[in-house]
């Protein structure tokens, strides 16, 4: 079967190619009787646009870039959902989300971000905890291109944040007036190397815990703090071991890596022959279901709205896109402290 091109329409309709450009495309340049002529046309004849040639002409690629460190976390996977659904429930750029990892290293971010801005392979770039320096955060202002940060803030971005030293200050401060002083804290392990990128995430999350502490006439000391490589089960164990070696009678654990860490300390509590929260209360971190209903007790968690957070980004980019605004946009969403049994 033939394809029908823009020409021919043209000539059906009576008007130049560039007059039923302007009509596929939307534009308000041309009168509603002449678009509603042509537009008819194109459906009566079964017209599809070229679509290369039309993001060539309207200087787009088409596509999104969303970069993370590894897709390998709740966090990461479950945001990246939201925003992909949100993508297909607005029915633009489906099947047009391109995820990258940096495999945690500065240069491959780098790399990647250089590669998408001079390629113009993306419309837009996400990047989720990670920090570009800001000679790439200039370029792509220069090349108009928008550059949306989740968890994260840079002078010239536009940013999506979780206020985590809110999240984590307000379960540290409920732990110590329900049980007490003797309260500890598991956080991610700091970067290993120098070509590692550092998630601010965790140093915020740890400023929370020291002004929890603070505000409560409790000393911080460095033995109140384990630190787990990763955010699994498995992980738990060893961080447990070593705030009950380092820390006289602790009553409560508030877990920043998340609710799975949280889960295995709560079977490390019990399989010491201890309960949850009688002897020791554990607090978690994102209210990943079904585990934290399914966990004995259930977990008192902190939540952040997995949702929430990937539909504000796939809004923010679709305005950075459209509008092109001069000011960076900030958006700061509120995590929630969830009661449940574990504290």
């Amino acid at each position: 079967m033939k394809r029908v091109t823009m020409q021919e329409i043209a000539k059906r309709a009576g008007v130049t190619k560039a007059t039923v450009s302007m009509a596929v495309n939307g534009s308000k340049r041309i009168g509603e009787a002449t678009g509603k002529k042509i537009m008819d046309i194109v459906r009566e004849l079964n017209y599809i646009p070229n679509e290369s040639a039309r993001k060539l002409a309207l200087g787009r690629s088409g596509a999104i870039a969303v970069i993370a460190p590894r897709y390998n976390g709740p966090f990461m996977m479950s945001v990246l959902n939201a925003f992909e659904e949100k993508a297909f429930a607005t029915g633009r750029y489906l099947h047009s989300i391109q995820a990258y990892s940096t495999m945690h290293k500065i240069d491959i971010r780098e790399k990647l971000l250089k590669q998408i801005l001079y390629g113009r392979k993306a419309d837009a770039v996400v990047l989720i905890s990670l920090r570009p320096d800001d000679e790439t955060v200039e370029l792509y202002k220069k090349e108009g291109i928008p550059m949306i940060l989740m968890e994260n803030k840079v002078k010239g971005a536009h940013s999506i944040n979780i206020d985590n030293e809110a999240g984590v200050y307000k379960a540290a401060d409920y732990l110590i007036k329900k049980y007490g002083n003797k309260i500890t804290f598991v956080s991610s392990m700091p970067a290993r190397s120098n070509d590692a990128e550092l998630n601010p995430v965790y140093d915020a999350r740890l400023n929370g815990f020291k002004s929890a502490l603070k505000d409560n006439g409790i000393k911080f000391r460095n033995a109140m703090v384990a630190y787990t490589p990763g955010f699994e089960y498995h992980e738990a164990p060893a961080a447990y071991k070593e705030l009950k070696k380092n820390n006289a009678g602790i009553n409560s654990i508030l877990c920043s890596t998340g609710d799975k860490v949280a889960f295995g300390i709560i079977e490390a509590v019990k399989k010491d022959g201890l309960k949850v929260p009688a002897d020791i209360a554990v607090i978690g971190f994102d209210d990943l279901l079904p585990l934290t209903l399914l966990s004995s007790p259930k977990i008192t968690t902190i939540r952040q709205d997995f949702e929430e957070i990937g539909c504000a980004a796939f809004d923010m980019v679709m305005a950075a896109i459209k509008d092109k605004p001069a000011k960076d946009m900030n958006v700061i969403i509120e995590p929630e402290l969830i009661i449940r049994e574990s504290a």
